[in-house]
């Protein structure tokens, strides 16, 4: 029975998705194993005989088939589909019936990646580390077209910055299409919260995911104040120009864009959570000696000591942080989650510069850099305590 079911399988896969292959066929002897085993409920009946069929695809990923046998007669085969080694990721029994079933003649195409389990942490840190490049490369055209003393300069900046997107942008909407096209509908902007409701109501049945997020919601703050405040804490406390705030600044990129190259490298073999343990304690260390620099008799040293460690930290940390999303996220909720995921990253986004600038306000910018060493500290505490397995 189970070679029957593999063979009829296999003869969809050939026809429908030549890239994937049958890895291996496993008998589950009685009712529930095929649950248990893989995380994923297949929906067997209690006088059902069911198989397990794992997939092997073009990316290097495996997928596991449940199969029931008693259909196997039938047009379509109810099957559930699971990534391998991510079982503890999945919703809870009542909803893997809607999320995880499928009939075996609609399985759907296999999404076009750009990454695998291989050099996912490369590729995301090569993308991070460009991204810095243009950082630099964008600074170092202003410095040459303008007059950074000039306010008129200074204010026509931001045009210049509206030109580099476009060109920039450009790229991508030439080579990257989307995968499927959809008309604007009527009920398109309702059918939008509703899903943002739906994407709340689903992600807090994948609890590794939401312990994340928040854990991720506090270091993302304080690095979204130490980059848009740290101009200023230089210019204010330690008397830099803005020529030197300038300098610092491609610095700062240089410095990231070599971080996440390096630890793009290193992420695929140690995994994304040691190199964000890692980032945070670096970034904690950064900002203590951006706190004592204006103490001591070399203040402007210390603190470019400090911006070249923040840079070299916070590359990795944003694209370690993004790896580990797209390895936890299920494969049929990566837009949606996603999006969640970038929802975190902004909605909360003025909590660390408002601190900071009231902080500042009663007391001065040194006491208010606490404001950044304290959420990198919850970051890290919350975040260290997330047990993931199987994601090397």
């Amino acid at each position: 029975k189970a070679k029957a079911a593999a063979k009829k399988f296999h003869a969809h896969l050939k026809e429908n998705h030549p890239n994937v292959k049958i890895h291996k066929v496993h008998w589950t002897s009685k009712p529930g194993d095929l649950h248990s085993s893989t995380g994923i409920h297949a929906g067997q009946k209690e006088d059902s005989s069911d198989i397990c069929i794992t997939s092997k695809h073009s990316d290097g990923t495996h997928k596991y088939h449940g199969v029931s046998l008693k259909n196997t007669k039938k047009s379509s085969v109810n099957i559930g589909t699971s990534n391998h080694g991510h079982e503890t990721q999945h919703p809870s029994a009542k909803d893997d019936h809607k999320a995880h079933h499928e009939n075996l003649h609609k399985i759907a195409p296999e999404l076009k990646h750009i990454t695998n389990s291989k050099n996912r942490g490369t590729v995301s840190g090569f993308a991070w580390g460009l991204g810095y490049l243009g950082g630099i490369l964008s600074l170092f055209f202003l410095q040459l077209f303008l007059d950074l003393e000039n306010i008129y300069d200074i204010k026509s900046s931001n045009i210049y910055v509206g030109i580099w997107y476009i060109i920039f942008s450009i790229p991508l909407f030439l080579i990257f299409k989307d995968s499927k096209k959809t008309s604007i509908q009527k009920d398109s902007l309702k059918n939008s919260y509703l899903s943002i409701k739906n994407t709340f109501k689903a992600i807090s049945d994948y609890k590794i995911i939401l312990r994340f997020l928040i854990a991720r919601l506090f270091y993302n703050d304080a690095l979204i104040t130490i980059f848009g405040l740290g101009g200023i804490y230089a210019v204010t406390t330690l008397d830099f120009d803005f020529n030197e705030v300038v300098n610092l600044a491609i610095v700062l990129n240089i410095a990231a864009g070599i971080g996440s190259f390096i630890f793009g490298f290193f992420e695929d073999t140690f995994g994304p959570k040691k190199i964000i343990i890692i980032s945070l304690c670096v970034l904690i260390i950064a900002t203590l000696i951006a706190f004592i620099a204006p103490e001591t008799n070399y203040p402007k040293k210390l603190f470019w000591l400090s911006g070249i460690l923040i840079g070299l930290m916070a590359g990795p940390n944003q694209s370690s942080s993004r790896s580990l999303m797209s390895v936890l996220v299920p494969e049929d909720k990566k837009s949606q989650f996603f999006g969640f995921y970038s929802l975190t990253g902004k909605i909360t986004s003025f909590i660390g510069p408002f601190l900071f600038g009231l902080i500042t306000f009663y007391f001065d910018q040194r006491i208010a850099l606490w404001v950044v060493i304290i959420l990198f500290s919850i970051g890290l505490f919350l975040f260290s305590k997330i047990e993931i397995k199987n994601i090397n």
